[in-house]
């Protein structure tokens, strides 16, 4: 060591201590106000949400769990009481069941078919009983409740048993019009409609398009039947000179009514997007106090013992989480008042994109909002082709019932059938403020647009080109024939089964119909 290394001063010599503790120092301040800020920011977003909250619900919108919950509807006038005992008594594990529901019925119906079906509704004929009690009465209450988190405690088991009623009271509705009582036929059509409605009422998204998948077997059933629906020429006849029970003006206006409901449509789609709402607000501050795990697949918690990480990684995120909510609230806001557009394009128009857009370039910035937001494209797009279809099968009972009063012409238009039949011509949904199509001549069709917005001029032709027959919302225009087809020939699995003894007596083999004749809708399987 040198002489002037002896001589320097102590506290150069000790420089390096010092300016370690300088830099911890330091460290210790930047960690304190990353805290600082971490809390301070949390409590911003917080107090952002709650005030965003306390504004929606001071205009009597939901926003908590509790804020569903339906006033209480009297037990002996609520009708989800017999719809859930209707429900019960549904035997899926009989013999006649499971070759029911995975076939394809169509009419005119086989010797087999008629046998299953036959079989199946005398083996049902308690619940086909309770479902039509369920129909007489004024309330829907589903006594739901809501504990947060919803998104691991809802309960929707109801909505399969409802899907699996509707099917078979549409079958019933296809096997009463086939026996010539329509009467009979057009009365289950109303009440698969019921069921599609109380199924709406239940303030979740999922319970929506299920409602919207029971009003498609409606519709379908309505339109197998309509080609030669037996309707009474004046009110109270109940019986016609072939022995026949057809259905009364009365029952028809009450059908038509109901098709054409586009007002409770509606609000059941706002109470859904009310819901969707509630469960991004509450799945949030679930997150932020660890009862949701973000870390577990469909963030529910990984058990029901309190989970340091989840709590760890929810106050880790909690500015985040809570901005999202605040900002999925207000873009919800929108998509529900848009739920009251008359057709797509108006919806698509009136929905606001802006937040959703700025999620898909920025999912970091908005990871909540990157896992829960819903795209509301398909679900609008499948609104309004509900609403089309029951259009349509409207227009296809209209066009027969005018046909019989006027010795089996056909309208020249659409405009023929207003006001007698229809209130109005009905509008293509998936346009703007367009009426549907019609095409009159020797093999009338009714038609919509179709998913790609243009009119090909009744065009079934396939949009893509697949192996399988194309279904009906699969060609450039959504065509109805308003004249009864050959029915195609049954599958091979379904020539061969054995679930039934009758034999199949169809007569000779006929060309295929231009249109399938599927009847029970992908929705209802």
């Amino acid at each position: 060591m040198s002489e002037d290394d002896d001589r320097a001063p102590a506290s150069e010599k000790r420089s390096p201590a010092r300016w370690a503790k300088r830099l911890g120092m330091a460290l210790l301040v930047l960690l304190l106000a990353v805290v600082l800020g971490h809390w301070w920011w949390g409590q911003l977003a917080a107090g952002r949400l709650d005030a965003t909250i306390g504004r929606y619900r001071a205009a009597g919108e939901p926003m908590l769990p509790s804020d569903l919950v339906a006033p209480t509807v009297p037990y002996d006038q609520n009708a989800v009481v017999d719809l859930r005992a209707a429900a019960a008594m549904i035997n899926t594990g009989s013999a006649a069941w499971e070759p029911f529901y995975r076939r394809e019925l169509a009419l005119p119906l086989t010797d087999r078919e008629i046998a299953l079906l036959k079989g199946l509704l005398e083996e049902h004929r308690d619940a086909l009983a309770r479902a039509r009690q369920a129909a007489g009465k004024p309330g829907v209450d589903w006594e739901m409740q809501f504990p947060s988190p919803m998104l691991s405690n809802l309960d929707l088991r109801d909505l399969n048993q409802q899907r699996q009623l509707a099917v078979l009271l549409g079958a019933a509705a296809l096997y009463a019009h086939h026996m010539g009582d329509d009467a009979e036929a057009v009365q289950r059509l109303r009440e698969v409609l019921f069921v599609s409605r109380a199924v709406g009422q239940q303030p979740v998204l999922i319970s929506d398009l299920v409602s919207m998948g029971l009003a498609a077997i409606a519709s379908e059933r309505v339109e197998q039947i309509a080609p030669d629906l037996r309707i009474a020429a004046a009110a109270g006849a109940a019986t016609d000179a072939a022995g026949t029970k057809p259905a009364s003006p009365d029952q028809v206006k009450a059908l038509l009514a109901e098709l054409l409901d586009a007002q409770t449509s509606a609000a059941n789609h706002q109470r859904a997007l009310r819901g969707e709402r509630v469960l991004h607000v509450d799945a949030a501050r679930a997150l932020v106090d660890g009862k949701l795990n973000v870390t577990t697949p469909g963030l529910r918690p990984a058990s029901n013992k309190p989970d340091r990480m989840a709590e760890l990684s929810g106050y880790a995120m909690r500015p985040l989480f809570l901005a999202d909510a605040r900002l999925m609230a207000d873009h919800m806001a929108g998509a529900i008042a848009a739920a009251t557009a008359p057709d797509l394009p108006t919806a698509r128009a009136k929905t606001p994109t802006a937040f959703s857009t700025e999620v898909q370039q920025n999912r970091m910035r908005h990871p909540l909002a990157a896992m829960m937001l819903t795209s509301l494209d398909r679900y609008q797009e499948q609104t309004y082709r509900n609403l089309t279809e029951r259009r349509l099968a409207s227009v296809a009972v209209a066009a027969r019932w005018y046909a019989l009063d006027h010795g089996g012409a056909r309208p020249a238009g659409l405009d023929d059938l207003v006001p007698n039949y229809l209130p109005a011509v009905p509008l293509d949904a998936l346009t703007a403020g367009q009426p549907l199509r019609y095409l009159p001549g020797p093999d009338p069709i009714v038609y919509s647009v179709g998913p790609n917005g243009i009119d090909d001029g009744g065009s079934e032709q396939p949009i893509r080109k697949r192996s399988q027959p194309p279904q009906d919302w699969e060609m450039l225009d959504r065509v109805l024939h308003l004249n009864r087809h050959p029915r195609p020939p049954p599958e091979p699995e379904e020539a061969s089964d054995q679930d039934a003894a009758a034999p199949d007596s169809t007569g000779p083999a006929t060309a295929p119909a231009t249109r399938p004749a599927t009847t029970q809708p992908a929705a209802a399987r």
